[in-house]
């Protein structure tokens, strides 16, 4: 049941812009009064959420679901290429041709995850990476038969 809820969750699409993680986690820690399982979807682009996780996970069993894009890790092959922030609607453009700033760009996010994965390790939450290129349910259920094994 709760697979469900949670594929059908990564299934939806955004209507808006801009979120505020660290809100939304603050206000599950005032909220929720029992020690509880909390599932965080998000792609967990926002600098601001890190404190808010770690109380968080202090009274609750948190697990951290980071929605992923292929091209997060690797930069668009070809000449300008034009980036645009979903949150803020800015964008720009980039000569993507250059070694320099493809290597740039996959060091940023690398550098990205690394501080996510860091953050959830030392507050002791559970972490699972899903990418739009796959099946949420097949990772979803990977995720809690290990989990279930510990």
């Amino acid at each position: 049941h709760v697979l469900r809820q949670i594929s059908e969750v990564l299934g939806c699409r955004p209507k808006g812009r801009g979120s505020d993680l660290a809100q939304a986690l603050r206000t599950a820690n005032q909220t929720l009064k029992r020690r509880s399982i909390v599932v965080v979807l998000s792609d967990f682009r926002s600098a601001d959420y890190r404190s808010e996780l770690v109380l968080l996970a202090r009274k609750h069993d948190v697990i951290a679901v980071r929605l992923t894009d292929p091209l997060d890790t690797s930069f668009p092959p070809g000449g300008l290429v034009e980036i645009k922030d979903a949150e803020s609607g800015e964008s720009f453009t980039i000569w993507g041709k250059q070694q320099k700033v493809r290597d740039s760009y996959a060091e940023f996010w690398d550098d990205h995850r690394r501080l996510w994965l860091e953050t959830c390790r030392s507050a002791g939450v559970d972490v699972l990476e899903v990418g739009t290129d796959e099946e949420p349910a097949d990772s979803l259920q990977a995720f809690f038969r290990r989990r279930r094994g510990k």
